[in-house]
């Protein structure tokens, strides 16, 4: 996609990794006062859960981006993106079906594998998410949900095949750049016009209602746009700095104004913090890349500490206590499934690539 190439590729020396790690970290975060059953805190009228899933959409968008414009060939795209994901959810899948869901079930072990729905639990890693496990985390606030992240990666893997198709086609057009614009325009207006006028409606569409699709959608475009247009080149740290004071006195009763705010503001801010000059945490997991990790485990871990210390111990925990012990545990496993599943996988990939 050689005609893309325009804008200056992403510099060695960024903050993205540190991003990546907070929008994950966020996820985890809105997601420990829901699985315990409490209101938590909101940011723009966003749960800190859903501002995580959208940072980590827009880095997506940046980067999957950059990524397709200079390797262009689709064999290498989706090899690539088979191998970042595929690797690390079936070591996820398996372990949840066959150490966690034993272990946690009330169910005993051989109705657990005897029951339909155990076995349904491998059509994760199709991408359809399945949340239910028989038996497990049946008396939790939360019940029955072994991952509620799950639901985040058919958006993802849609939003790979989608940005490479339409790359694809644009790049041989005159007005390439106008055009990837004017669809991640229509893709922002159909989820506000979905939040005007049908914030209730539900359709499915690859196991995930079609809402959620649009909620994440417009800032994977986003970012895919700051990787091909100027968009990059005005984005400053101080001015991103300002524009989050100045918003933060913003106050509106409908909700899809804060939701064009984050649109506008999330991705800009994102961006300028990655790019800004002398990066302060660019040595930061440099060789180590926890996110995928903590957005595999991060819910798990969340339900069994739960399981084991409000429901069956019934010990009295703040959230911010089960989110910080949650974090530990959920950064030692995304740990060992880098080390031993994802770096090997990348290192095989490269092998095969080449």
């Amino acid at each position: 996609m050689e005609r893309w190439q325009s804008g200056d590729r992403i510099n060695r020396e960024n903050n993205y990794n540190v991003l990546r790690m907070l929008g994950a970290s966020a996820v985890m975060y809105g997601h420990m006062f829901v699985i315990m059953g409490v209101n938590g805190p909101t940011l723009y009228a966003n749960a800190i859960s859903s501002l995580g899933f959208k940072l980590l959409m827009v880095l997506s968008g940046y980067m999957i981006t950059q990524s397709c414009i200079y390797d262009g060939k689709a064999s290498h795209f989706f090899i690539k993106r088979c191998f970042r994901l595929f690797p690390a959810l079936l070591f996820y899948t398996l372990t949840a079906i066959c150490i966690l869901g034993p272990l946690f079930s009330a169910l005993p072990v051989e109705q657990y594998f005897q029951d339909a729905s155990t076995w349904r639990y491998l059509k994760n890693l199709i991408f359809i998410p399945q949340y239910h496990l028989p038996g497990v985390f049946a008396s939790n606030p939360y019940p029955s949900a072994v991952n509620g992240s799950l639901w985040g990666l058919p958006v993802e893997v849609f939003c790979y095949i989608l940005i490479f198709f339409i790359l694809k086609i644009l790049c041989r057009l005159r007005y390439r750049k106008e055009l990837l614009m004017g669809v991640t325009f229509c893709i922002c207006f159909l989820d506000l016009f979905r939040l005007h006028f049908y914030p209730q409606a539900f359709l499915l569409f690859w196991g995930v209602d079609l809402s959620q699709f649009l909620v994440l959608m417009p800032y994977f475009f986003i970012g895919s746009l700051f990787a091909v247009t100027s968009l990059k080149q005005s984005c400053n740290i101080q001015i991103a700095f300002l524009c989050v004071l100045i918003s933060s006195a913003f106050h509106s009763k409908t909700y899809i104004f804060y939701e064009l705010l984050v649109m506008l503001l999330l991705p800009y801010v994102a961006i300028s913090f990655g790019e800004c000059a002398k990066p302060a945490f660019a040595s930061w997991m440099k060789r180590t890349d926890l996110t995928f990790g903590l957005f595999l485990w991060g819910f798990v871990v969340q339900q069994i500490l739960v399981d084991i210390m409000i429901v069956r111990l019934q010990i009295s925990v703040s959230p911010n206590m089960m989110f910080l012990l949650s974090f530990l545990f959920s950064s030692f496993l995304a740990y060992l499934t880098w080390h031993f599943v994802e770096k090997p996988a990348s290192v095989f990939m490269k092998k095969l690539l080449h």
